[in-house]
């Protein structure tokens, strides 16, 4: 839902498709409240959930829910989920492939499959 988060991840992609030489007009970025946010314009290949510490544990199993209905079985998008480093997801369906930083108190990253 940030702003400034969405600007530098407009950023960024725009950065490594000139790397790439991949035009970055074939990409798009939704920005919004991910437990309601549309699915429009077609299935992400990249879900970046960072949302506020003291709501994780509300709103990741609507998100891995909604994603995992959402997107057929035949799509296999990643999951990057900001948690605090005491927490661990084990979203149904889902499996973290990769996670880092672990420490108490320090962000952590897990990065999720769906699971099977």
């Amino acid at each position: 839902q940030n702003a400034r988060a969405a600007a530098c991840v407009r950023q960024n992609i725009s950065a490594v498709c000139k790397s790439l030489g991949r035009d970055e007009r074939d990409l798009a970025i939704t920005q919004g409240d991910a437990r309601s946010v549309p699915l429009a314009g077609g299935i992400p290949d990249l879900v970046f959930v960072d949302p506020p510490y003291d709501l994780v544990n509300e709103v990741a199993p609507v998100i891995f829910s909604r994603l995992a209905e959402a997107i057929p079985m035949d799509k296999d998008p990643l999951v990057i989920f900001e948690t605090p480093g005491e927490l661990e997801l084990k979203p149904g369906k889902w499996e973290m492939v990769k996670r880092l930083g672990k420490g108490r108190r320090q962000p952590t990253v897990g990065i999720f499959r769906r699971a099977g």
